[in-house]
């Protein structure tokens, strides 16, 4: 018999795997012609943030997602006894949540000095780029780190008619919450992201340059409907909302950006070349 959950399953299994193929496709794409019109920061900090999103929302669906569909998670009663694979996959699945959550800050820091600095703005990130996700990426340890020798294993439990399972980690740290770290990531990125998109969308609104504010309207959009996408997860912080945070970039890039789409074609047509 079809349950809710199994159905849940099949609309997951059909829009995921699409937006995560298109985000790829993207990324292919920015890395082949990277000299043409994507040599900028914002480009090397979206090719990164889409890889983190990919291999978060990868790591998400395993340890938080698939558990909870009765017709496939037969798997997990065979990982209810703790194993260090399994404690990296969680931990990771966390530390990338944080590490996405870093580089949409830094992204949104980027389309700020595009717009209130566009003098200065290429020199400014020709310097600091490489720094700052090196930062983001050491800093995005700090809220999970006591997870990374936490022994982690999946417990089964009944709830009407189907079974499911969740993960539990069992804390070695005293006084540790990923609940209360996360909830402090995901609060704290979304308002630096709100407050320095609202000022890039007021200088949008008084920008005279025409040219420029067509090219960084369209960037801003991309980093700015993104972050609006991201508020539903910050709000309930409930798994499946991930979704929206990690996969909008993708659509929105492909929408907005002219560019990205004559260059998807352009590999498309050199494949069918080859």
């Amino acid at each position: 018999m079809i349950i809710f959950p199994d159905i849940a399953l099949v609309i997951y299994a059909t829009y995921i795997p699409f937006f995560i193929a298109l985000y790829a496709l993207e990324v292919v794409a920015l890395i082949k012609y990277w000299r043409g019109s994507f040599n900028s920061s914002f480009f090397k900090i979206f090719i990164l943030l889409a890889v983190v999103n990919i291999a978060a929302c990868i790591f998400g669906s395993f340890v938080f997602r698939f558990n909870l569909y009765p017709i496939i998670n037969n798997f997990y009663s065979s990982l209810k006894v703790r194993s260090g694979w399994l404690t990296a996959a969680y931990s990771g699945a966390y530390y990338l949540n944080c590490l996405s959550e870093f580089l949409g800050v830094l992204l949104a820091c980027n389309r700020f000095t595009a717009l209130f600095c566009p003098i200065a703005h290429d020199r400014i990130w020709m310097n600091v780029c490489y720094a700052s996700i090196i930062l983001c990426v050491l800093v995005a340890i700090a809220p999970v780190w006591f997870l990374f020798d936490d022994p982690t294993g999946f417990m089964q439990l009944r709830a009407d008619n189907f079974t499911y399972y969740v993960v539990v980690a069992y804390s070695n740290t005293r006084g540790t919450s990923i609940w209360l770290n996360m909830v402090i990531v995901t609060v704290t990125c979304n308002a630096l992201s709100t407050l320095l998109y609202s000022a890039c969308l007021v200088r949008l609104c008084t920008f005279s340059n025409m040219r420029l504010r067509t090219a960084e309207r369209n960037l801003f959009l991309v980093g700015f409907i993104s972050m609006l996408f991201s508020l539903p997860y910050m709000i309930l912080m409930l798994p499946w909302l991930t979704d929206l945070k990690y996969l909008t970039p993708a659509p929105m890039l492909i929408l907005t950006n002219h560019s990205i789409r004559r260059t998807i074609r352009r590999l498309f047509s050199s494949s069918k070349c080859e």
